[in-house]
Order: structure tokens, then C-alpha cells, then sequence
């Protein structure tokens, strides 16, 4: 069994555990707010993609002292995705 330790992390790399939950185990501890990424895809991807990040969100109140900020970050991507939708669509 391999372990790896990343910023004091303990990541067990076998069977039982699954890329993703070791990569959430690392954004989990990364300060990443001040981080941006760009993602380029088409724009059928990006509609899929604003499909799958707008059904995660149903059922939220849009009051914003009443949710995670986690859902306030899906609202802001999906406003991003329909900026360059329309963008590249025009």
C-alpha cells in the first residue's frame, strides 16, 4: 500500500479509496480563493456542464445568508457559463 503526504496529508493511494476522495482530501486543505482557472471547452460542453452545475443548486433559497458558499461559488460559475455561452454564441 503507497502513501503519499501532501501539505501534512496522509493520502492512501489503494483499492479502497477512489481518486476523487483523495482529491478532495487536498482541495480540502489548499487555499485556492484567490485561485482562477480557465477552462476551454465547446459550447455544447459548457451547456452541459451549466445543466449539471444548475440541477446541483435547485432547492436553495436565493437568500445568500442562507446557504453554503459553496452554492453561492455553483450561481457565480453558472452566471460565468452563460456570459461566455452568449459571448461565443454572438
Amino acid at each position: 500500500m503507497k502513501s503519499y503526504i501532501l501539505a501534512n496529508l496522509d493520502l492512501d493511494i489503494s483499492k479502497n479509496t477512489t481518486i476523487q476522495e483523495n482529491t478532495e482530501k487536498i482541495l480540502d486543505v489548499m487555499d485556492t480563493s484567490n485561485l482562477e482557472i480557465s477552462i476551454p471547452m465547446s459550447v455544447s460542453t459548457a451547456k452541459v456542464v451549466r445543466q449539471i452545475l444548475f440541477k446541483h443548486q435547485e432547492g436553495y433559497t436565493h437568500n445568500e445568508q442562507c446557504i453554503p458558499s459553496r452554492i453561492s461559488d455553483i450561481r457565480n460559475a453558472i452566471n460565468i457559463i452563460d456570459i461566455e455561452i452568449m459571448k461565443a454564441s454572438s
